[in-house]
């Protein structure tokens, strides 16, 4: 005869403990002043920190202050938003912290979960959250893992099985052994996973690529016209200032900023819509998502298990099978199927049957049953699995199994049956199901319509994810079930390393690694808190309509931002072309260092404005390409390059100007050019015609009106004539409105091209 067990001993625990630690997740160390530094390390800090030491370099110290404050700012944001994620994984360390009853030296007792360790004895019923990774060996329980997979039934875990930390028991219960603890088990790897996982954004990747082609460019240019400026003998001095100048036009300063304010903009649309922004890089993101990684559960689905379809037999009907279902369900449990059944029951106004006893489900039979009366005599009513009740029925429908295989595509199909003056017979069939959300469909249909692939990821059973999928139009090739957390994560990694922009939808704590992965994450209304600190977009309204907002608010910043950009390649290109043939043909270089940083001034100070600016959503998924924005700056910078030159050669040739007042001259024209630029390039092929926004406006005037102010003024400029002036600003504005009339016509041509080859299905 077998002895009790007695369970480890207190020697046993001491030396497992040495071996294995605490069964909890260890909180990160951090030093604040260390996570700040590390915040100085990356492309948009050296961006940042490379302007810095140029105006430095140039003795701009007020610049410098400016741009020392932006660094500073960026860095200690980023530290808050770190400071986030610790928080998000200390939500997932508390879920773990739970008591367990555990027998040691023959006593069973709760203790505290943290100080299991493998080999330990613990009992769990309905109700408990299980502490550890363990393995049943006495009893059947059924586990609520939705924590780990998403899966909104409950998993039956037979005696020999293995059971997860952060599931819940929510039927039987069970002696178990303990297999791993802390970090080691499922859940403990899902927390490390989630500390461990980072995403970096779209926009960190554009400014890097973008500040190297610039640098590339400025570097070969200072180069050439170096090589031919020590070969003439000019100044070494004029040759370092040029040099100076043209790598201060390289560095976009006001790049980061403008993201900034655009998308902070932007958030606060959003939350007027009902979503909430927490990382800015999201929303930023959003614009060149491709792949859009969605939940089922609570997601697509409402997370409410719900009667879906019901096939009676005989001469019973739907009302009789709810009646039947409804006296076998126990009322007082928190069994989502018993719910949905008893709900069932009241939409089909069944009428309450009187129930003298319940016998609660059985994992192992796999049935319920209740006795009940009816027509004033007794009998039992069974709810259960088919195959079960099949074996119990004293005759067979023909079609049974065939009502079953159809049901089967709706949901998890459950039998009912009455047993009566001693015989069983099946009453029907029944599916219950997560049915989707009703809007679930027609938003998936508007992501394929704006080129976004919806793909499903879930921790449910095949059978179940395609069915859902199959309701919502999701191709049978984009469903990936039966997936852990870990699972989901290298789901959008292999994408990523694809080339996608992916965006990640959950609302549990399993899904909270890859939010944080996913270049977008986005918790749904109602997610926990975990998913919630880990996501960069958090809805506060059910469904998932939001996101359709989300993405055309990130698409209309992506538009903004692009006339950023395409008016800095614009500037640059110009400003680099009229110094080096200025500087090749003259030897002199025509602009000073403080008049460079005042014209990167008024250039730079549209930039806030234009994150105002009216814009249309880019149609597409967008792609932040230097190379595309390069080719398409190269036109309108040629153009304005020609205009900026010929207004110089004018003022040159009809007044004797003297070199400080040449530079003048050349300082109002690059300064007045660039403001018309904007018009030039914020207007894109296939868009409507829309008028500026009053601060882009406002903006335009005003820039032109200080530099104007500064050369009749003489302000770190040589003073000009007024009629020389109006001359200059009149001719550009003249310049600019033809070049706006010729780009406005390409941009229509272009556009009903593009509409042509779309329709014809080039």
């Amino acid at each position: 005869m077998n002895a009790a067990p007695r369970g480890l001993t207190n020697a046993e625990i001491q030396a497992l403990r040495a071996q294995y630690g605490r069964n909890a997740i260890p909180a990160q160390p951090h030093h604040p002043l260390l996570v700040l530094a590390a915040r100085l390390w990356g492309p948009v800090p050296w961006l940042l920190e490379v302007t810095l030491a140029l105006t430095l370099a140039t003795a701009r110290y007020g610049d410098s202050a400016a741009i020392g404050f932006l660094l500073l700012f960026n860095a200690i944001a980023a530290t808050i938003q770190e400071g986030r994620a610790r928080n998000a994984v200390e939500l997932l360390r508390k879920k773990v912290t739970v008591a367990a009853r555990a027998l040691r030296d023959g006593v069973w007792s709760s203790i505290p979960s943290e100080e299991l360790v493998p080999g330990d004895l613990v009992h769990v019923n309905v109700g408990s959250i299980i502490p550890a990774d363990v393995r049943l060996i006495r009893g059947t329980i059924a586990s609520d893992e939705s924590t780990l997979t998403g899966e909104s039934l409950a998993r039956t875990i037979p005696c020999g099985d293995a059971a997860f930390a952060g599931s819940t028991v929510v039927r039987g219960d069970a002696d178990a052994l303990v297999t791993a603890i802390g970090t080691q088990t499922k859940f403990g790897k899902t927390v490390e996973l989630f500390r461990t996982t980072h995403a970096r954004g779209e926009l960190e990747r554009f400014v890097l690529r973008l500040v190297t082609s610039l640098s590339v460019i400025g570097v070969a240019i200072i180069a050439i016209v170096t090589a031919i400026a020590v070969r003439a003998s000019y100044d070494p001095a004029s040759i370092a200032i040029f040099a100076i100048m043209i790598l201060l036009a390289s560095v976009p300063i006001a790049l980061p900023a403008a993201f900034t304010l655009a998308t902070t903009l932007g958030s606060l649309e959003l939350v007027r819509r009902g979503a909430l922004v927490t990382r800015l890089s999201a929303l930023e993101d959003a614009a060149s998502m491709d792949v859009l990684c969605t939940d089922k559960t609570g997601t697509i689905t409402a997370n409410r298990m719900s009667v879906v379809a019901c096939a009676p037999f005989g001469a019973f009907s739907d009302a009789d099978i709810a009646a039947f279902a409804a006296a076998a369900s126990d009322e007082a449990g928190a069994d989502p199927l018993d719910t949905a059944v008893l709900r069932f029951a009241e939409e089909r106004h069944a009428t309450p049957l009187v129930r003298k006893l319940l016998v609660p489900f059985d994992p192992v039979a796999k049935r319920s049953s209740a006795q009940i009366v009816v027509n004033a005599s007794d009998a039992v009513a069974i709810k259960g699995a088919p195959d079960v009740l099949r074996a119990l029925a004293s005759r067979v429908p023909e079609d049974f199994d065939q009502r079953v295989h159809a049901l089967a595509a709706e949901g998890r199909v459950l039998a009912v049956a009455l047993t009566h003056d001693g015989t069983t017979e099946l009453a029907g069939l029944f599916a219950i199901a997560d049915p989707p959300r009703d809007d679930a469909a027609a938003l998936i249909g508007r992501l394929h319509a704006m080129g976004i692939d919806v793909a499903l990821v879930t921790g449910d059973t095949a059978a179940t994810a395609l069915h859902v999928a199959h309701a919502v139009g999701i191709p049978e090739a984009d469903v990936h079930a039966s997936v852990y957390p870990d699972g989901k994560v290298a789901i959008i990694t292999r994408l990523q390393q694809a080339g996608h922009v992916v965006g990640m939808t959950g609302d549990g704590i399993n899904d909270a690694p890859a939010l944080r992965a996913a270049g977008i994450g986005i918790a749904v209304a109602s997610a926990t808190d975990a998913a919630k600190a880990a996501a960069g977009i958090i809805l506060t309204a059910p469904g998932l309509a939001d996101i359709v907002t989300a993405i055309e608010t990130s698409r209309t910043i992506f538009a903004r931002m692009t006339t950023y950009t395409m008016m800095k390649l614009v500037k640059y290109l110009e400003i680099v072309g009229i110094l080096s043939v200025g500087f090749a043909l003259t030897h002199l270089v025509l602009l000073t260092p403080e008049l460079m940083v005042a014209l990167l001034v008024f250039n730079d100070g549209v930039t806030l404005a234009i994150a105002t600016d009216n814009a249309t959503p880019v149609r597409r998924q967008t792609v932040w390409s230097v190379a595309t924005l390069l080719r398409a700056a190269i036109g309108p910078a040629l153009g304005t390059t020609l205009s900026v030159t010929i207004a110089i050669v004018l003022a040159a040739h009809l007044h004797a100007l003297s070199l400080a007042q040449l530079r003048s001259v050349v300082f109002l024209a690059i300064v007045t050019m660039g403001q018309f630029s904007v018009y030039l390039v914020r207007q894109r092929p296939g868009d409507p015609l829309v008028p500026p926004s009053r601060p882009l406006a406002i903006s335009t005037v005003a820039a032109i009106a200080a530099a104007c102010a500064m050369v009749l003024t003489g302000t770190l400029a040589a003073t000009l004539p007024s009629q020389l002036v109006v001359a200059v600003v009149a001719t550009l504005a003249a310049f600019g409105a033809m070049l706006f009339a010729v780009f406005a016509i390409l941009a229509r041509r272009d556009g009903s091209t593009a509409r042509h080859r779309s329709s014809s299905g080039a």
